[in-house]
């Protein structure tokens, strides 16, 4: 089984794209959730908002609730991979 780890961010809803298109939690979830062979885990703090959604695929979502420290050392290692991304495209 293959495993995602997804990273929930601290704000819960978001405008993204041209479009103006809400990116939730509960949507990306929702989305991988459709996936078979796929186990998702979610480093989250606030599971709350997305409850339901972890209840209705309990067989697929694991979450994790780790300190900030640990949670923002990794917000800090992905901005830094995005960051050497665009350094070597440019």
């Amino acid at each position: 089984m293959l495993k995602v780890l997804y990273i929930a961010p601290l704000s819960f809803n978001r405008k993204q794209g041209a479009g103006g298109v809400e990116t939730t939690t509960e949507n990306v979830l929702e989305g991988f959730s459709g996936i078979s062979g796929l186990e998702i885990i979610v480093l989250s703090f606030r599971q709350e908002y997305f409850e339901d959604t972890i209840t209705k695929y309990s067989d697929t979502i694991t979450v994790i609730q780790k300190s900030s420290t640990i949670k923002n050392t990794l917000y800090n290692i992905l901005f830094y991979q995005r960051k050497i991304i665009r350094e070597l495209i440019n």
